[in-house]
Parts: C-alpha cells; structure tokens; sequence
C-alpha cells in the first residue's frame, strides 16, 4: 500500500506512475481520503504530510526516499541494482536529502488538485530538516 498526498498534483502524478506495470500489485491511497489512516495505527497525518508512506504486507512502514526505491523494487524487480544501490553508505543520506528538498516544495512543483482543504494543509509547508 502506498499512501500518498491526493492533494498535491506533482504527487498525485509520481505516485501513479510508481505503481504503474508489472511486478506485484501495490494498491494507491491518498492519505487525504476519510478514514484512510485509521486503518494504518502509527501513521499520522503529520508524517504522510512529510513524505510518502509505503507500509508492505507485514505492515512495516517505509516513507521517503527508501519507500520509493522499496515500490519501484516491488513493481519492476529488474531494477534491483537501486535497492541496493540506496544502502551504500552515504548515498542513503543524499537520497533522503534530496527526496526531503522536493517534498518539502511539492506544492509549487504542481500546485494543489483542488480539493477543499479544510486543514490548510495546502499551502507550502515544511519537511523537517
């Protein structure tokens, strides 16, 4: 399951092409949608604002830069090699900078789908750093 922000076009756009093709089958859910994160105790509406949320078959959350090397693993095995590319020492860090940069500025990369935002949650916001 991927749980991503339904509200953020630049998301909305990634998160589909991140499922899309073979591999095994990763469902997709806006974070946004009522009663999506009560079926995910532990995961909060704060840490889906911060980054993707990925959570597998034994219900081990992953979010970040790791839950999109561990999707596109699941949905296209050929490219292994990024699995385990991500774990070398130092790279792992420059993947969650970066991935932490473009999340944090997710909304003037493609601005909002439109969708009231009751929260304010849509205006820019701030990963942690």
């Amino acid at each position: 399951m991927i749980l991503y922000d339904g509200r953020c076009h630049f998301c909305t756009a990634h998160a589909r092409r991140l499922v899309g093709g073979g591999g095994r089958p990763l469902a997709l859910r806006s974070f946004h949608q009522q009663g999506v994160l009560e079926e995910f105790p532990g995961v909060t509406h704060e840490a889906c604002m911060k980054e993707i949320k990925l959570i597998d078959a034994d219900g081990h959350v992953y979010g970040g830069a790791e839950a999109v090397v561990r999707a596109v693993f699941a949905k296209r095995p050929w490219l292994g090699w990024m699995f385990f590319v991500y774990y070398i020492p130092g790279f792992r860090c420059s993947a969650e900078w970066f991935y932490a940069r473009v999340a944090k500025n997710r909304y003037g990369r493609g601005g909002r789908t439109g969708e009231e935002c009751e929260t304010g949650d849509c205006t820019r916001h701030s990963s942690p750093d």
